[in-house]
């Protein structure tokens, strides 16, 4: 139950402490004056979206804070518990400073928080109900959840929808698998086309360095025995030329002739040249009395390295590549083949997992079922005391087709409408007008709340578009919801104000500083019969409005 509201410098309000007790309290003010104020307030300690202009001009920060007592709320207690924020207190404080940067700070009993874990806490605190809640109502997805409050099977609903991801998420897995799987297998496909191709290569170390050399080597055969031949004529000489080797002897010959211990390194030099010289003679020579022109020899070069050449071309990589990748291309496709996926055994889980979630969702689906026929008799009563006479809510359940399942279970859930006796059902949005569509979400609301296991309800001005005796109908609705509970109730009806076992007043005024200040106090006896009269119309308040309104607490405050 919510027992205190501290609010500091939010929107118009300076500083405002409020305590709130067990049972209904109507909130009630003139238009204008700031009654929902309160509850924006207390929706920012519950973790709505902070926003820069909520804090009051000339202000640095808001300061929201809300004092819950949870002793009879279980589900919060454990939720602290687990988040181990508990303070071994009966109170939990759920606070919130925004600055007028619009940067916010959350705490639960003192501790910094994450913003998100007050939209959880206050979830299970606080059940608000408002005006515009009836288009909510028109989602499927909302009428869904109503029924399983209201049915009290969440929790079954939960472990449906946490069955369900847990199969997707394997289901992916293994969709993502399968993917991989044929891609590895066309990876190695491929891997063994192109070692095939390299392995019947059979390309050695050093081996391409060879070939281009005896491929440069035998292409330019004829050149090369002339240009050696030319050589060894130069270096042998003839009988009217000398060759090189004559020439370097009559040099070392006039050289030793000095005689000189100056000139031995130079001496040394020369006899090493011409020794050098003649070994090399012998050794081309000796390679031009074997080499030969072949032809046939040429052509299986060039065919071998053309073989190299376009292997490496479809690699896009150079020729002296083509053996390294060879040892890359080997060592992929081992690893490829020892890379096996379990497929068999997930998708065994996956059949495991459907036949787990279809088991709870029939177990969802009879509860559903049951509680559809309970509800939809219940808001059809309260809908005929509404003054909606001969309407009749039904709650469809409408299996999925071609046997899929989904996150929600087997079926999909709608509320059908009949405004009148004779009239055929239809979605809500279709057959209701305006005025009955509100009238509809307050019955349903009023119905769901009962089922709620959260002990403070709010009705932001809920009674809007009603009026007389339905709006009496409404107050005695709240009223009845208060006595189990507490219930916050924002209201223009008088019929309404004057059934709250308290009545909170909103009212603004100008201050000596030219400020707008915005005040809420607890009204009782004449204060009270004057706000109930002012809300029962006339600019003046006359001993008949006064009369009516004295009358009208009366009979309210004797209700049980």
């Amino acid at each position: 139950m919510l027992t205190h509201l501290h609010i500091s410098n939010f929107t118009i309000v300076s500083e405002l402490n409020i305590e709130l007790h067990k049972g209904m309290t109507a909130v009630t003010g003139e238009t204008g004056a700031g009654k929902s104020i309160m509850l924006d307030a207390l929706g920012y300690a519950l973790g709505n979206r902070a926003e820069s202009g909520v804090v009051r001009p000339g202000a640095e920060k808001a300061d929201i804070s809300a004092t819950f007592m949870l002793e009879h709320i279980p589900s919060a207690k454990a939720w602290l518990i687990t988040q181990a924020l508990e303070n071994g207190e009966a109170e939990c404080v759920l606070r919130r400073v925004i600055t007028s940067e619009g940067r916010s700070r959350a705490f639960i009993n003192g501790k910094p928080v994450p913003a998100q874990q007050l939209k959880e806490l206050g979830d299970l605190v606080i059940d608000l109900h408002n005006q515009h809640e009836h288009h909510s109502l028109l989602n499927t997805d909302v009428q869904r959840r109503l029924l399983d409050e209201f049915g009290g099977h969440e929790k079954l609903a939960k472990k449906v929808a946490d069955a369900y991801q847990e199969w997707r998420k394997l289901h992916q897995k293994v969709q993502q698998t399968q993917k991989a799987q044929d891609e590895k297998s066309a990876r190695l496909q491929l891997l063994q086309y192109q070692l095939d191709e390299l392995e019947a290569l059979d390309l050695k170390d050093n081996e391409l360095q060879a070939l281009e050399q005896e491929q440069t080597l035998l292409a330019n055969g004829e050149n090369t025995v002339k240009t050696l031949s030319q050589v060894i004529s130069s270096c042998e000489g003839n009988e009217s030329t000398p060759g090189i080797l004559d020439a370097l002897r009559s040099l070392n010959q006039q050289l030793q002739t000095l005689k000189s211990e100056q000139l031995r390194d130079i001496l040394e030099t020369f006899s090493s040249a011409q020794i050098m010289i003649d070994d090399g003679l012998k050794e081309l020579s000796n390679f031009l009395d074997n080499f030969e022109v072949d032809q046939r020899r040429l052509a299986d070069v060039d065919q071998r390295l053309a073989t190299i050449y376009d292997l490496a071309r479809k690699h896009q990589i150079h020729p002296d590549q083509l053996l390294e990748t060879f040892r890359a291309l080997v060592k992929e496709s081992e690893s490829l083949k020892d890379d096996e996926f379990n497929l068999e055994q997930w998708n065994k889980e996956l059949e495991e997992l459907q036949d787990a979630h279809q088991q709870l969702s029939s177990q969802l689906t009879e509860k559903r079922t049951k509680a559809s026929t309970r509800l939809a008799k219940e808001v059809t009563q309260q809908l005929q005391l509404l003054s909606m006479k001969g309407a009749q809510l039904k709650v469809q359940l409408t299996p999925l087709a071609d046997k899929r399942f989904a996150i929600f279970g087997n079926e999909e859930i709608e509320f059908l409408i009949q405004t009148n006796a004779g009239l055929s059902f239809g979605p809500i949005q279709k057959i209701a007008s305006g005025g009955e569509l509100s009238r509809i979400s307050l019955a349903i609301q009023v119905v769901c709340a009962q089922k709620s296991q959260i002990p403070t309800l709010i009705f932001d001005e809920v009674d809007v578009g009603i009026s007389g005796a339905t709006s009496e109908i409404v107050g005695r609705m709240l009223r009845h919801l208060g006595e189990k509970g507490q219930v916050l109730c924002v209201t223009h009806q008088p019929q309404v104000a004057s059934l709250g076992h308290h009545h909170i007043q909103v009212s603004k005024a100008i201050t000596r500083s030219g400020n707008t200040e915005v005040k809420l106090n607890y009204v009782t006896e004449n204060c009270r019969v004057d706000e109930v009269a002012r809300l029962l119309g006339g600019v003046e308040l006359t001993p008949q409005t006064i009369a009516h309104a004295q009358e009208m607490l009366v009979n309210g405050q004797k209700m049980h």
